[in-house]
């Protein structure tokens, strides 16, 4: 039952799909990547494997390095200017008394002019959109972004799924978390994934994540007769192909 888990999770979602459409290269790298990571996760003697993972995730990384749209993290366009100017505005003068002499502190232009400060605050921004849920299994909604084609990545069905996996792999393995998600998540926040195909650095961790999850439902499902065991994944099968198909709907409208 777990190998069908994986392989609904990781071949039935919108975002394989997408994928595979632009680059066939990748499809099979993500394919190779979310196997030996389930594999790491699932075998506690498996070295090997987890090193076949971290290679495959450094030729994602420079795919996605690629593919995606990287911004400066210190120029400004003309509305960032705009914007940063009308922001100084808004702080208040500060300064303080020395030698009966005024000593003013440029503060503003501290927290907004510094170029450290501005690739502090698009290094955060950049951080915060890569592990928002809503990028993932909501299309970005409330947030969603001017001139970027948002689309769900993995049913919404998966999310309270893909959250039990991530706490479970946390106990698990730190380590895993370390090289499959925070590692990926840092190199995203100082390139941003401005990519007609999204973070997909991050696609084997969400899709092992949700696996993991889904496997901790199944295994619970078990204390329960065959008739209502089959009933319950009858059910849990038909509403998951409703929603996808749902997804595919609203994706070619």
């Amino acid at each position: 039952m777990r190998w069908k888990i994986f392989f609904l999770v990781t071949f039935l979602n919108p975002w394989i799909w997408r994928i595979f459409d632009r680059s066939l290269v990748v499809f099979a790298l993500l394919v190779v990547s979310t196997f030996t990571l389930y594999l790491t996760f699932r075998c506690n003697d498996c070295r090997y494997k987890k090193y076949i993972s971290i290679v495959v995730l450094l030729f994602l990384g420079t795919f996605q390095y690629r593919i995606t749209y990287v911004k400066s993290l210190v120029n400004l366009s003309n509305d960032d200017i705009r914007v940063r100017d009308m922001r100084l505005k808004e702080y208040p003068p500060v300064k303080f008394t020395l030698v009966n002499k005024p000593v003013w502190i440029p503060l503003a232009h501290w927290f907004e002019g510094r170029p450290e400060s501005i690739s502090f605050f698009r290094i955060l921004y950049n951080l915060s959109e890569a592990v928002d849920p809503n990028l993932y299994f909501f299309a970005n909604h409330p947030r969603e972004r001017v001139g970027t084609q948002e689309f769900e990545k993995f049913p919404y069905l998966l999310f309270p799924f893909f959250a039990l996996g991530y706490f479970l792999i946390i106990e698990k393995s730190k380590q895993l978390l370390v090289t499959s998600f925070i590692i990926p998540v840092f190199f995203l926040s100082l390139i941003g994934h401005d990519s007609k195909i999204g973070p997909f650095l991050l696609f084997p961790f969400f899709a092992v994540a949700s696996t993991v999850g889904l496997e901790r439902l199944d295994k619970s499902a078990g204390k329960l007769s065959k008739i209502k065991k089959r009933t319950v994944c009858i059910l849990f099968l038909s509403l998951y192909l409703l929603v996808f198909v749902q997804i595919l709907i609203y994706a070619s409208h």
